[in-house]
């Protein structure tokens, strides 16, 4: 028969709360024995449908004439409060009590509504609920929550572009943040400057946004705004696709358009589903031209539209031509023969440049005297001047070869009625210049003694049993009406 003085309406979990026990008698007179009541008190919590707090607590003592019991409870929530003694249980019991949850506790904080994949400038939104330390949902705000980053490749980056809180006032609390730079993130998450281990640190992937046009441009080392361009030669470019924050985005799947000064010119375009795209034209007409690619419909990449010029390509034999009085089928009255070379391209366009390894060779065509070439000066202008002369009268062809291919034309017939004149002069340039005329077109031996002759000793040391030796031939009456027979040797020749 004792009295529970409560007086308690709403309980804190995790913080202590007095009960206050009064022993008396069964006519309600306060007892003496106030220890030995309290060896047989029992306090218990419950929640309404009577399943007990294991993790609540009550520590007794005596005060005075009374016990003192703290209560520490667990779970939040409406709870009944049993006192009994001896089992019996005392006056009043059990007591409706209510128990809010504690302060936050980082260690039981949780974020939902995360995204562990997202994409560069996207913003996100996660929830972070606050729980005290036995786990129950905060009801109130006003606690200090952050959320810092870092960027796992790049230490020195160590703040997201966009990272705000919001408290909500229920116990929960919004992080609005956006990254710009793609790659691995480390988030982390602070309740009162203590970070949460259950998403500290998260690691999110941020990954490239969407290409985007003026973010997006050739790849770095490619020059060709500015350019001279080489007609007819494909050239290729490729551009590298990035997002709004400089991010390569590492895919493909996007829609180029390339579009060209020249109509004629197509502008092929291929996709290496990595983020590169490559752009090929062969340009074909002279003179200054542009090409303007746009990427999804947003507008010119960077530097577009691309100016260069277009110069004549390389030279081409079967393009190139020759002509002169040399070459105009007339007759050479001194031996002396001039005529121009004109380099011109694939496509006919003349060059305006020299340095071509065009080649000139003055072949006999009914002797064997070859004549010579004394002059060849190259213009700088794509035009080349020959000047060559003819050992004797008769007929020649001037071969005229670039790369070892005739040009157009080659070889030209040439008729001269006499040799040129000893006055000729003679070009030191000209490894034929110090033939006399009439010679070969290829220069003769040294002696290999200095001015001593050679005689058939020193010429060959080989001996006697070892030189080849021939058999003579005389052809017989039956044999005029058939080939001769094949030499035969008796020593193999050395």
């Amino acid at each position: 028969p004792c009295h529970g003085r409560s007086g308690l309406t709403d309980l804190v979990a995790g913080e202590p709360s007095l009960l206050f026990v009064e022993p008396c008698d069964a006519l309600g007179n306060a007892h003496d024995e106030v220890a030995e009541v309290l060896g047989a008190l029992r306090v218990e919590l419950t929640d309404g449908s009577g399943r007990p707090d294991h993790e609540s607590r009550a520590f007794a003592r005596t005060q005075g004439q009374h016990i003192a019991v703290e209560v520490v409870a667990a779970v939040a929530g409406a709870a009944l409060l049993h006192v009994a003694i001896s089992g019996v249980p005392v006056r009043g019991s059990p007591f409706g009590v209510r128990v809010r949850p504690g302060v936050p506790d980082a260690s039981k904080c949780t974020i939902s509504q995360a995204t562990w994949r997202v994409m560069a400038g996207e913003p996100q939104l996660w929830i972070l609920n606050a729980c005290d330390r036995f786990g129950n949902r905060c009801q109130e705000g006003g606690d200090l929550v952050e959320l810092l980053g870092r960027h796992a490749d790049d230490a020195s980056n160590s703040q997201l572009v966009l990272a705000r809180t919001f408290d909500r006032d229920n116990g929960s609390y919004a992080l609005d943040w956006t990254a710009e730079q793609a790659g691995v993130w480390e988030l982390r998450a602070t309740v009162d400057g203590i970070a949460i281990p259950a998403a500290a640190p998260a690691r999110v992937l941020v990954e490239p946004g969407l290409a985007y046009a003026h973010s997006t441009g050739v790849e770095e080392g490619t020059r060709l705004s500015g350019s001279a361009l080489l007609a007819n030669e494909w050239v290729a470019f490729l551009l590298l696709a990035k997002d709004r924050f400089g991010n390569p985005t590492m895919r493909g799947g996007d829609k180029l358009a390339g579009i060209c000064s020249s109509s004629a010119e197509p502008v092929l375009m291929h996709d290496w589903n990595d983020g590169r795209y490559e752009i090929r034209f062969c340009p074909r007409a002279l003179g200054s031209h542009s090409i303007r690619v746009s990427l999804n419909g947003g507008g010119d990449v960077i530097g577009s539209p691309f100016n260069f010029l277009v110069q004549p390509g390389a030279a081409s034999a079967k393009h190139s031509s020759a002509h002169g009085p040399a070459l105009d089928g007339g007759v050479l009255h001194d031996g002396v023969g001039n005529f121009l070379i004109i380099a011109r391209d694939a496509l006919g366009y003349r060059l305006e440049r020299g340095g071509e390894p065009f080649a000139v060779k003055v072949v006999p065509r009914t002797h064997l005297h070859y004549g010579h070439v004394h002059a060849f000066k190259d213009n700088g202008d794509g035009s080349y001047d020959v000047q060559f002369t003819t050992a004797v009268s008769g007929k020649y062809q001037v071969e005229v070869t670039l790369d070892y291919e005739h040009i157009r034309g080659s070889p030209f017939p040439v008729t001269t009625n006499s040799a040129a004149g000893a006055h000729t002069p003679r070009s030191p340039r000209s490894p034929r210049s110090t033939h006399r005329p009439g010679s070969p077109p290829w220069p003769r031996s040294p002696r290999p003694h200095g001015d001593r002759a050679v005689t058939p000793s020193s010429a060959c040391t080989t001996p006697q049993s070892r030189r080849a030796r021939t058999v003579g031939y005389s052809p017989r009456k039956s044999d005029l009406h058939g080939p001769p027979p094949p030499f035969t040797y008796d020593v193999p020749s050395p």
